[in-house]
């Protein structure tokens, strides 16, 4: 996201992620660290695998069903672009 954003100095962000620890990274995010408890419950259910609850299951299962042609096509380009 960074790479979007005007020019910035990339050893001030690590110097503020890594060393002073002033910020952290959360899905591509990069957030300062007085935000932190907002996002830990997120965090907590995400590692131990409870972040989903059945509305989202059944939203991802019908909206997987419904754009079946676009995973094939999303799929079957990765495997041209990427050989995989």
């Amino acid at each position: 996201m960074l790479g979007s954003r005007p020019a910035y100095d990339v050893s001030e962000v690590n110097r503020a992620l890594f060393e002073e620890r002033k910020l952290f990274e959360w899905w591509a995010f990069i957030l300062p660290m007085d935000d932190f408890a907002i996002h830990r419950e997120a965090m907590r259910r995400h590692a131990n695998g409870t972040a989903s609850t059945p509305a989202c299951e059944e939203y991802r299962a019908n909206w997987m069903a419904a754009n079946g042609s676009l995973r094939h096509y999303i799929l079957t380009r990765g495997k041209r672009v990427w050989g995989a």
